[in-house]
């Protein structure tokens, strides 16, 4: 081989070096479109109105009661999601709006969580109608599941808020919605310590 093509060969042997160890990774890179990288770009919180908490009851399906074992749900989450208020870009509640929610969710709660032969009545009582209809299959608790501290405002928005409750053994997790000026649950789930 001649001395001409054997350098022509280290030279571009040595620039396909430089260009692969130069190359950019692509961590730092936008996704198409000039947006963030992926992982780094906000989606809808687990359970939001746009997507519902996974093994949750919602208008469309009912949900096993706190005593009960779903039959098919993802694992918890380790911690409850905290976001800021206003995730729907609308205002957050007032004070006395988020007060009202809180209270109609811990008292969901303590009947959620309270063995009653009345159960379905007592809890269907402070659910909307869609919720209420969801239960009608649902299993009261087996054993009562103590509240273990004030309900906590997860995500919020006028007239809407999730809150969570946590007892002895899980959290309780609503949605509660104004509905003819009164907080009522649209949704619950159980997230099992």
């Amino acid at each position: 081989m001649p001395r001409r093509q054997f350098w022509i060969i280290v030279a571009v042997i040595a620039g396909i070096g430089l260009l692969v160890l130069n190359w950019p990774d692509g961590e730092d890179d936008p996704e198409p479109g000039g947006g963030a990288p992926a992982a780094q770009q906000p989606s809808a919180p687990a359970g939001s109105p746009a997507a519902p908490a996974p093994g949750g009851a919602t208008a469309d399906q009912p949900a096993p009661g706190p005593g009960s074992t779903p039959t098919a749900s993802p694992a918890p989450a380790a911690e409850p999601p905290h976001a800021p208020s206003g995730v729907t870009e609308e205002e957050p509640l007032d004070p006395a709006a988020a007060a009202g929610a809180i209270a109609a969710a811990e008292q969901f709660a303590e009947v959620w969580a309270t063995p009653d032969p009345r159960w379905h009545d007592r809890v269907t009582a402070l659910t909307t109608p869609a919720l209420a209809e969801a239960l009608v299959d649902a299993v009261p608790p087996d054993v009562p599941r103590r509240i273990t501290g004030d309900g906590e405002v997860y995500f919020d928005a006028p007239e809407w808020a999730r809150i969570g409750v946590p007892t002895a053994g899980g959290t309780v997790v609503v949605d509660v919605v104004v509905v003819d000026g009164k907080w009522l649950v649209s949704a619950v789930d159980w997230w099992p310590e």
